[in-house]
């Protein structure tokens, strides 16, 4: 009896392991990756250390039309299914004081090139320069073009987020021609643009901020760390952390704030009252100079700005309050999302109600599964849009294998 065989379209993170637990006794696996090379976006992921997944996470850290969606997959493969794998594969693993993982190496291409030496080790034949244009159900299989053909298929194409690292729609196409919903997509783990007013002379600032995400008055997210304000808005880890809730609070036709502290840890009481101290320790300093010390100057003389209060005047008691609530609640109208080019990971996606969570199967088309990023779920920034990968890869790569093996 002729082996059957199991399609995997993408060579991704979900792709590549997707390919490895598809590659029981009993099948052979084809692995088509239309870019020049396997894993492209894997290299850039943690900044190219491969942040990898996150100690704890769970379907908290998840988002989603049906976040629920994520349970069978994280059941079947979980933090410690995650931790034997690579440490299985050859790679020593270490957690850095934020709870994340990454290979001790700190190096992406050490996590790539371990994967790459498990699909050769396992025998599945790679074919990169290689988009697979349509999928065709047919009564003996799949016909994927060019005379290719698949017993099963698995879509592991990623979404459209970093196109120049291979981000593509491709997967959406394919799904959608068999029937599939899309949700709408839009950027995700990305800068925000935003209207910085008096703050845009503050241009290239990084600064220890908290952060918080507030849609029609309410907050939705927040984080703290390192800010950038840019030309356009703002960047760094807190921003990209909270994007994805602003983004969709936007979708939702939300007016969205973002709310910086430049006093994390402070409240405006405390800020005040330290205020107040260097004033009266300084009483002949007007407030050009009364931030020299404290404040950056760009940033002191935006304050003022905002504030109203002149740059060579007296401060008073009225002045001191309105300066210790703009920096403790400087709010920000948020605009959008960087383009798809600057994100890391897309919001949206091919819809999760079409597919069974237990198996990753289509509901529509029997012998069809889909994994990863290609459909709507995503993570949040650390490590969670791996894990997914890496999860969900697993569970659909091996329901394939038992469905093709089941129907010999």
């Amino acid at each position: 009896m002729k082996q059957p065989t199991i399609a995997i379209i993408g060579g991704g993170a979900a792709g590549m392991v997707a390919a490895l637990a598809a590659s029981g006794p009993g099948a052979r696996v084809e692995l088509y990756e239309a870019q020049p090379r396997l894993g492209k976006k894997l290299l850039a992921t943690g900044n190219g250390r491969c942040n990898f997944s996150h100690k704890g996470f769970s379907k908290a850290n998840y988002h989603g039309g049906h976040v629920g969606f994520v349970s069978p997959a994280f059941a079947v493969h979980d933090e410690a299914d995650t931790l034997a794998f690579f440490e299985g594969l050859g790679l020593a693993v270490m957690t850095d004081e934020r709870d994340r993982y990454y290979p001790q190496s700190l190096q992406a291409q050490a996590v790539l090139d371990l994967l790459r030496l498990a699909l050769d080790e396992a025998g599945i034949n790679v074919h990169t320069d290689t988009r697979i244009a349509k999928i065709l159900p047919t009564p003996a299989g799949f016909d994927l073009g060019r005379g290719r053909r698949a017993d099963a298929v698995v879509v592991a194409t990623g979404g459209e987020a970093a196109p120049a690292l291979g981000g593509t729609r491709d997967g959406y196409e394919l799904l959608t021609a068999l029937g599939h919903s899309l949700v709408p997509t839009a950027p995700g783990i990305v800068q925000l643009v935003c209207d910085l007013g008096p703050l845009k002379a503050c241009k290239g600032l990084k600064r220890v901020c908290g952060l918080t995400i507030c849609a029609d008055g309410k907050p939705v997210a927040t984080d703290h760390g390192e800010i950038l304000i840019t030309s356009y808005g703002l960047s760094g880890p807190p921003v990209l952390q909270c994007a994805g809730a602003a983004v969709r609070a936007l979708n939702g036709d939300a007016k969205v704030q973002a709310c910086i502290s430049f006093f994390p840890g402070l409240g405006e009481t405390a800020l005040l009252d330290q205020l107040t101290s260097r004033r009266d320790a300084h009483p002949n300093r007007d407030a050009a100079a009364f931030f020299v010390g404290m404040l950056p100057r760009l940033l002191a003389q935006s304050v003022l700005k905002r504030t109203g209060v002149a740059i060579h005047g007296a401060l008073d008691d009225a002045s001191l309050k309105k300066i210790a609530r703009t920096l403790c609640q400087w709010s920000l109208p948020v605009k959008g999302p960087r383009p798809f080019s600057d994100a890391q990971v897309t919001l949206g996606g091919i819809d999760t109600a079409d597919f069974d969570s237990d198996t990753l199967g289509s509901w529509l088309v029997p012998g069809l599964f889909a994994a990863g990023e290609v459909l709507d779920i995503d993570g949040d920034c650390g490590g969670y849009n791996l894990q997914w990968a890496w999860s969900s890869g697993r569970l659909a790569g091996r329901s394939a294998w038992d469905y093709v093996t089941q129907q010999k």
